[in-house]
């Protein structure tokens, strides 16, 4: 709970979670949809999976109902 991670760290273990290539263009959508969270102070990693989750098809291309997971 108490660990902090670089931008760049989550946004990879983010994509490695997923089984997504993190390329620098899908990196970037990810970090441009983390800068839209409407949360304040320090970001919790299970709120901004949620949230990546919820708008997933941004940057992926698949239906925010298929699974992401596999």
């Amino acid at each position: 709970w108490h660990e902090q991670w670089t931008l760049q760290r989550y946004v990879d273990h983010f994509l490695q979670e997923r089984s997504l290539v993190p390329t620098d263009e899908l990196r970037r959508k990810v970090v441009s949809r983390i800068g839209k969270f409407p949360g304040k102070g320090a970001l919790k990693k299970a709120d901004i999976d949620f949230y990546l989750e919820a708008h997933v098809a941004e940057f992926t291309g698949k239906r925010p109902d298929a699974p992401l997971i596999r």
